[in-house]
């Protein structure tokens, strides 16, 4: 899993497709994967579409679009988000 995201980010993409990049890692390296794709999108205009089911993780990313049985519950920049209020919804579902 590291050594395919290594190779996708050598050809420096413009748009990169992320499926669950950290479901494998421990919380240490998935929170520098995190870093590593955050400053990425920054300073080389890449755009990183991820798909994760661990909500925590999302806090690094501009926009969050949340789905729940194929509904959109939630579509924000994450500066908007309230985080606690998309929590309880998630619960109560």
């Amino acid at each position: 899993q590291q050594v395919a995201l290594a190779r996708a980010l050598v050809i420096q993409p413009k748009v990169l497709l992320l499926d669950e990049p950290t479901s494998n890692l421990d919380a240490g390296v998935a929170q520098r994967l995190l870093q590593i794709l955050s400053q990425l999108a920054q300073t080389q205009s890449t755009t990183i579409l991820m798909v994760n089911h661990q909500l925590d993780m999302a806090d690094c990313c501009d926009n969050v679009i949340y789905l729940s049985q194929g509904r959109l519950i939630s579509n924000q920049p994450t500066s908007n988000l309230n985080w606690e209020k998309l929590k309880d919804d998630i619960a109560q579902e």
